[in-house]
Parts: C-alpha cells; structure tokens; sequence
C-alpha cells in the first residue's frame, strides 16, 4: 500500500507562506481539495503539490505577451 502523506494547516501554511484563513477560503471555494478526518482537516501533499503546479502554469499563461 502505498503512503500517503497528509499535511496540516499549519504545515499548508509553511510551505505556501498563505495565512490561515486564505487557505480556508481556497477550500471553501473548492480551489484546494481537503480530507475531513473527525473534526481535524487535512490536506494530501499531492493535491498541494497539484494545486500549485496549476497555479504557476496559470501564472505563465497570463505572463505570455500577446
């Protein structure tokens, strides 16, 4: 089986320098997939790691000149 790795708030918060509330707000608004474990929440690393591969390729759309 694989492993996998579940990151806190606090740990989302270290790696992507965003408070604590942006990163609530991103999971209210469905932008960052979230598992509800009891009441703690937690976050799978891969699906931080996608999330910001999208946002920095988005980033690279909109800085390409027209």
């Amino acid at each position: 089986m694989a492993e996998v790795s579940l990151l806190t708030i606090r740990d989302v918060q270290e790696i992507t320098q965003l408070g604590r509330t942006t990163i609530y707000e991103l999971m209210r608004e469905g932008r960052l997939p979230y598992l509800k474990i009891g009441r703690s929440v937690r976050i799978r690393r891969e699906a931080l790691e996608k999330w910001l591969a999208e946002l920095e390729a988005s980033e690279r759309l909109l800085s390409l000149p027209f």
